[in-house]
Order: C-alpha cells, then sequence, then structure tokens
C-alpha cells in the first residue's frame, strides 16, 4: 500500500480519537478492527471511510455506556449504529457487556469460543454454532470467555418490508408476505438455535460476503444485501419451525440411542447436540413426542430393562449398577414409582428364585 496506505491509516486514527477518545482498552481494540486481510496473505488494508466511521462510532458507544457516561443510561438507540440504511454488522469479541435495550432487533451469532447471554433474566449459554435471537426492546447482556468472537447482526424491520417501518416486534415480520409460510410453524418461544457444522458453514459464508457488500457498497450493494439479510433470516426460520416430520426422524434416532445407552450417563444436553437443538428447544420438543419429559423417560427405561435383567436371571444386589444407577436408594425409589412394588416383591410375583 506504500505512502497511500499510511495516509490513510494516520486519517483513519486521526478520526478514532475524535470520535471515540481513549478508554479502558477499546480504542486499540478499534483500530484492529478498521483494518481486514485481503487475498494476499499478510497485507492489510483499512476499511471503506463510510465502514470505519461507523464502526468507530460503533464503539465509541460502547466506551460511553461502559463508562457510564451520563445520559446513556441502559437504552442502545438505532441512531447510534445505522449510519446509513437500516442493517448492520458488527464482528466483536468486547466482554463483558452490562444489562441494556435497544430500539431494533438483533441476532447474534457466535463464530467461536463460549459466551452466557442473558436475556430477560433467562440464561443462554452459546458456543460456536449458536445463534441468540434478541427482539426490541428486551434486556439483555453478556459475558464470554476471552476467546469468543461474534457477529452482531442489528436489523431494523423495514429494511425487510416497508410496511414494518414503525413495527416493535420481529415476529409481526411473519404476517407479511414471503414469511407468512413460516407464521404457524414458528415456536414463538424460541430464541436460541444451534447450526450444524454443515449449517455453520454456510450461515458464515454468507455472512462474510454479507460484510464485504456492506462495506464495499458497490452499484447493486442494495440488492445484494437484502438477498443476504433475506438468506441468513429463511435459515434462522427454518431451525425456529416445529417440524414434525423432521422431528419424528430425529427422535426415532434419539430413542435408539437411549435404548443402546441407558446404562451409561446420558443428559438432555448430550443428546441435544445429536440433533443440534438447543437444550431447552430438545426438552420441549422431548416432551410433545414422547410424552414425558427426557429424565421420566429415561428413569423408565432403566426400570424395565431391569426386570428384563431380573427375567433373565440377574441379582437384586447387583442390578441398579447395570442399568446406569449409581445409588441403590433411587433405584429401589424409581422401580417402586413405576412397577407398584419392590425389585424383590417383582421377583416373587413373577415366580423367579433369588
Amino acid at each position: 500500500m506504500g505512502d497511500k496506505g499510511t495516509h490513510g491509516a494516520s486519517f483513519i486514527q486521526r478520526d478514532a480519537v475524535a470520535l471515540v477518545g481513549d478508554g479502558h482498552g477499546i480504542l486499540s481494540f478499534a483500530f484492529e478492527y478498521l483494518y481486514c486481510t485481503t487475498v494476499e496473505e499478510g497485507k492489510k488494508e483499512p476499511f471503506s471511510t463510510i465502514k470505519s466511521i461507523s464502526s468507530l462510532l460503533f464503539y465509541r458507544n460502547l466506551v460511553d455506556w461502559r463508562r457510564g457516561d451520563e445520559g446513556m443510561g441502559n437504552d442502545l438507540r438505532g441512531d447510534m449504529y445505522f449510519m446509513e440504511g437500516d442493517v448492520c454488522l458488527e464482528m466483536s469479541n468486547i466482554s463483558p457487556i452490562a444489562p441494556h435495550t435497544h430500539d431494533f432487533i438483533e441476532f447474534v451469532y457466535m463464530m467461536k469460543g463460549k459466551s452466557v447471554h442473558r436475556v430477560n433474566d433467562v440464561e443462554y449459554p452459546l458456543e460456536g454454532g449458536d445463534l441468540l435471537i434478541i427482539n426490541y426492546g428486551e434486556k439483555h447482556s453478556f459475558d464470554g470467555d476471552p476467546a469468543a468472537r461474534f457477529c452482531n447482526i442489528l436489523i431494523k424491520p423495514a429494511f425487510l418490508d416497508d410496511s414494518m417501518r414503525e413495527c416493535r416486534d420481529l415476529f409481526l415480520l411473519l404476517r407479511t408476505p414471503p414469511y407468512q409460510e413460516f407464521g404457524e410453524l414458528i415456536d414463538h418461544r424460541c430464541r436460541h438455535v444451534r447450526f450444524s457444522p454443515e449449517e455453520k458453514n454456510c450461515f458464515e459464508y454468507m455472512l462474510l460476503l454479507l460484510e464485504r457488500e456492506l462495506q464495499t457498497r458497490e452499484r447493486g450493494y442494495d440488492l445484494t444485501t437484502h438477498t443476504g439479510v433475506n438468506f441468513l433470516l429463511v435459515m434462522i426460520l427454518r431451525k425456529m419451525c416445529v417440524s414434525h416430520t423432521t422431528t419424528e426422524g430425529e427422535f426415532r434416532r434419539v430413542l435408539e440411542y437411549i435404548g443402546d445407552h441407558y446404562a451409561e450417563r446420558i443428559s438432555a444436553e448430550q443428546l441435544a447436540r445429536l440433533c443440534y437443538y438447543t437444550p431447552s428447544y430438545f426438552s420441549r420438543v422431548f416432551r410433545r413426542y414422547t410424552g414425558v419429559t427426557f429424565t421420566e423417560y429415561l428413569k423408565k427405561i432403566r426400570i424395565l430393562n431391569a426386570c428384563r435383567l431380573m427375567d433373565e436371571g440377574g441379582r437384586i444386589e447387583d442390578l441398579y449398577t447395570r442399568v446406569g444407577y449409581t445409588n441403590k436408594t433411587n433405584f429401589y425409589k424409581h422401580f417402586r414409582q413405576i412397577i407398584g412394588k419392590t425389585p424383590l416383591a417383582y421377583r416373587k410375583a413373577q415366580g423367579l428364585s433369588r
């Protein structure tokens, strides 16, 4: 880049000092953020001026807000972020962020690392490939590990449909074409979705394309950004859908897994990962599909297998460890709850010897 690149960087740095000020180490992160690696490895060049100023304003607001400057409060307004248009994409690793609200829709996508987000007093642990939906006015905060890297997708609904200009709820979008086909299928309680490795690659590739379009703003970028945002939104909505055909196929696999591994230490979180579901969504779908909670289902499977083992001549004394229990008292308690009698009474009723 030579002198031109150096001059460009100096110009941006001057603006940074004027716009951001030096506070809490965020300024140095802002400088790092203003540069992107080109195809030629190791070569750096500054973002476009519009992107640079937008990014600096973003970090200035974070500096002011984290300092607790008078007048900032805990309400972050859209005019702090949307310099041009109704969509903003920001890659970040700034953490923690204290409780706040804002007057736009935010999708937080975890690219790597782990973090814990709290929305309306509900905690959502996130890891790479997870996405959290934050609606208008929802109070939220988060804290991430040092390796956490995430992308904030900030959207005003008018960007997606002009009739939504005064909208204050993401889910009202489902009443407008072409999103109506998702309307009755969406679980409105769903705020946290998890992408499979293949979906994660696809989602992140589109994020990179969208980021480039927003940075360069070449001719036709308005069309490409709408296409990109809609593509991402459809991927999110698909994960939020209650698809009975998909659920039945996935849960056959889940129930088979439980049948094969009931004697091992297994959890709802472990099985949720098999389906690429969040734990909370997995628990809701599991209950809808089986009629009971995961814990109740696993308990019943273990006790029924204990009965089978007794029928085959298994000893009561060591039976509980063979079906996944580590505590004999809990085994006896659950056996009586499900079978209606103790293991010894069951054996006698079946005419079996000790």
